[in-house]
């Protein structure tokens, strides 16, 4: 009986982006761990790839590595209201990770880009520069996939399911700052070519927005104290 109720509550899971997703994590991240380790592998034996074996190469990382990154995003989801210190120790560790993949992985590379797209600036580039990328970049993705593993010890009868429907005060104070956040992650990743500018134009919206939703939210908790 309690294997049933266990699997009708999996199936009803407030946080699994993909039921077959929560049940094959063994999968996923295994395939997340061996993208994050071969990427760098390759990045440093072929630095400069013909633009077909590049292609191909990302694609089939990323078709890797995406699942267990989204099992990575649905754990964080679920721990990121828990109290107990085990369970802010692994979003701690999510936090941390994913702040060495975007800063080494995606921002400071594409910074790159869009100040020569955007602006036709070439910026230093020094070679120690494209090393510590790679190991900061693989870092991050690491430091999130432990933290998935060590997730796997808090259950989810400790975490507490997320609330229902928000009023528009609750959204402005914890919707402003994820939009601001999610403005300059797509400035970055889209910030090449003929879309730089554009790029750059998220970015700032972004470091605008975000600071805004932190103070209403600061503000707000305060006001309610």
């Amino acid at each position: 009986m309690s294997k049933c109720v266990g699997i009708t509550w999996q199936l009803e899971h407030p946080w699994a982006i993909s039921q077959r997703l929560y049940e094959h994590w063994k999968v996923a991240l295994s395939s997340y761990f061996g993208a994050s380790i071969i990427e760098p592998v390759l990045s440093i034996l072929y630095p400069n790839p013909s633009f077909t074996v590049n292609l191909v190469a990302n694609l089939v990382l990323a078709l890797a590595w995406i699942p267990g990154f989204l099992y990575i995003f649905s754990e964080f989801a679920r721990l990121s209201t828990a109290s107990d210190a085990f369970s802010k120790r692994v979003v701690r560790m999510m936090v941390i990770g994913f702040i060495a993949f975007f800063g080494f992985g995606v921002a400071i590379p594409h910074s790159y880009r869009i100040a020569f797209d955007a602006f036709n600036v070439n910026l230093p580039y020094d070679r120690s520069l494209h090393y510590l990328l790679i190991v900061g970049d693989s870092g991050g993705k690491i430091i999130m996939g432990l933290a998935a593993v060590f997730a796997r010890e808090v259950r989810s009868s400790e975490v507490p399911e997320p609330a229902g429907a928000q009023s528009i005060r609750a959204w402005l104070r914890e919707g402003l700052e994820p939009i601001g956040f999610s403005l300059i992650m797509i400035g970055f990743i889209i910030g090449f070519g003929v879309t730089a500018f554009v790029a750059f134009v998220l970015i700032i919206g972004g470091a605008i927005i975000w600071p805004i939703g932190y103070m209403i939210r600061k503000f707000s908790g305060s006001d309610s104290g």
